[in-house]
Order: structure tokens, then C-alpha cells, then sequence
């Protein structure tokens, strides 16, 4: 049995995609593992392109739509994936399709870029196990995309992205009255643009941010992280991971 060589990295984009997205990055695991590897993917509010790289079998790629749930990748024989994490907000420019319609599900990337994506697969190909090539094709493709076509970014979307980054506290009324908006319109915006409402988004970010402080401070209470009581961070964890925290820790 061979021992599991499992790698991840991330990548910066090029100056003008630091608005759309907001990192490549790319997973290789280049023996077969005892045991099958599971990697628990949680909801972070983006959208992904991924190209799945297998040696010995068909190569595709897909997008992924925002994730209100987990997902659970097996890893039982040599495999190798990179991809583009959108910021949120950040895919329209580069999938003709409103995201609410990709919200926890996948779809081939062909359905949007056509033969774009074909070629892109057969340059990747031939760039195998040279990561930082492979992005640089996927990277060339959206600049292709977005020299090609009308950015459809809106703005009103990333100014309540960034406030409710810089204000935990904030309810959807209170982000509708800063951006002079409808409750009901800045719900459409965001199910266009991001996928899920502004009260979903909210509620991911809010666990994102617990999480990394559960994880990396050596004492941690739900409060101090925006959650009214330990029983609330464990309904979000639990719904968000698919796990408790002891089960999570564990694993």
C-alpha cells in the first residue's frame, strides 16, 4: 500500500481579475491512499470552476454553484484538481446564467463556454503536473472571457458583500436602509448574482468566521463570534459541515 501524497496551493489572480475572483487553486494526491482520503468542502458563498485531472480516465470540467450545504470528495486513486474561486459576485462575468440556478449544484462547463472548454481541457492536459501552468491556460481564458464580453458585476451587490464583511452585526433591513434598496430587490440582486438572499449569505459568512476562529484561537465562545448562544454555532455547524464539533475535530 502507498503512502498518501496529498498537496494544496493557492494562487493570486492577475491585477485585472482581482475584482472577479479571488484565488486559483490546485489539490494533488499522486498515490493511492490506503484508505480513501475525504475532503469535507464547506459553503463559503463563492463559485468555483473546477478541472478534475485523472491519469487514466476522462478529464472534465465543471462549475459550482454557491453551497448552502457540505460536500464530501473521496479521494481513492491518484487525482489532480485546480480551479478558480470567484469572489462572490464575481462569476456573472464569466457564466451567462443567473447563479441562483447553480446554487448547490454542478454543471458542465461546456453548457457555457462551449468548445472553449474543450480546449482548455487538451492545454491543461498537456501542461500535466505542472500546476502553475495549468492555471496560467485557465487564467489566459478568463482574460480571454472578460476582454471578449461586457462585465455584468454589480456594484451594489459587492458594496453590501463588503459591508457585511465589515459589519458582523448587520440584519437585512438595516443593509437594505444603508444601500437605499428594497428589501425584496436587494433579494433579487443577490439570487442573480450570488445565488442564495443576503439572510443565507449572511448566515455563511457569519459561520466562515466562527469557524476560523474556533479553529485557531485556544479559547473560543459562539458569542464572541456573532452567535446569541452556543446552541445556535452548533445548529450553523452542524448544518453547514454535516458534522458536530467533536465529530468535526475527530475527522
Amino acid at each position: 500500500m502507498s503512502a498518501l501524497n496529498q498537496t494544496y496551493r493557492e494562487y493570486a489572480p492577475h491585477p485585472s481579475l482581482a475584482n472577479y475572483v479571488q484565488c486559483y487553486w490546485a489539490i494533488k494526491v499522486d498515490a493511492v491512499p490506503s484508505q480513501p482520503l475525504i475532503n469535507r468542502i464547506l459553503p463559503d458563498g463563492c463559485i468555483d470552476i473546477v478541472l478534475e485531472l485523472q491519469p487514466d480516465a476522462s478529464w472534465n470540467a465543471r462549475v459550482v454553484g454557491t453551497m448552502q450545504q457540505p460536500s464530501v470528495m473521496l479521494f481513492d486513486s491518484p487525482v489532480q484538481y485546480i480551479g478558480v474561486r470567484f469572489k462572490p459576485g464575481g462569476a456573472t462575468s464569466f457564466l451567462d446564467v443567473a447563479m441562483h440556478e447553480l446554487t448547490d449544484t454542478t454543471e458542465s462547463l461546456e453548457t457555457f463556454w462551449g468548445t472553449t472548454s474543450t480546449l482548455l481541457l487538451e492545454q491543461v492536459q498537456d501542461a500535466f503536473a505542472d500546476s502553475p501552468q495549468q492555471i496560467r491556460w485557465l487564467e489566459l481564458t478568463l482574460l480571454h472571457h472578460l476582454r471578449c464580453s461586457k462585465p455584468r458585476v454589480d456594484t451594489l451587490v459587492i458594496q453590501a458583500v463588503n459591508c457585511i464583511h465589515a459589519n458582523s452585526y448587520l440584519s437585512v433591513r438595516e443593509l437594505a436602509r444603508i444601500l437605499a434598496v428594497s428589501e425584496r430587490q436587494l433579494a433579487r440582486r443577490f439570487y442573480a448574482h450570488i445565488g442564495i438572499s443576503p439572510k443565507s449569505f449572511m448566515r455563511v459568512m457569519r459561520f466562515q468566521r466562527a469557524l476560523t476562529q474556533w479553529q485557531n484561537l485556544p479559547t473560543f465562545t459562539a458569542i464572541e463570534s456573532d452567535y446569541y448562544d452556543q446552541s445556535h454555532f452548533i445548529r450553523d455547524f452542524k448544518a453547514f459541515t454535516g458534522l458536530l464539533p467533536s465529530e468535526y475535530l475527530s475527522r
